[in-house]
């Protein structure tokens, strides 16, 4: 198992139709607008999310540019 980075987050919603996600980074640092991250399921690769500019709180919306995501993925940067 890897361990999770204070920059590392868990996708708490999918909206697969208009590819996207909110990932809720907890009190970990969180990302910047913008910023490209990868998302993970069992410790693979399984897709790319691009963070946007629209939180709330520690959550974090986030469009799916690369392969898929689903509720409890992680997501951080490598």
């Amino acid at each position: 198992m890897i361990p999770l980075s204070p920059s590392a987050g868990k996708v708490v919603l999918v909206n697969a139709p208009l590819r996207y996600v909110v990932v809720d980074f907890g009190l970990g640092n969180p990302p910047s607008a913008g910023q490209r991250m990868n998302v993970y399921r069992q410790g693979q690769k399984v897709g790319e999310v691009k963070i946007s500019s629209q939180s709330r709180t520690n959550n974090f919306a986030a469009d799916i540019t690369a392969g898929e995501a689903r509720a409890g993925d992680e997501v951080r940067e490598n």
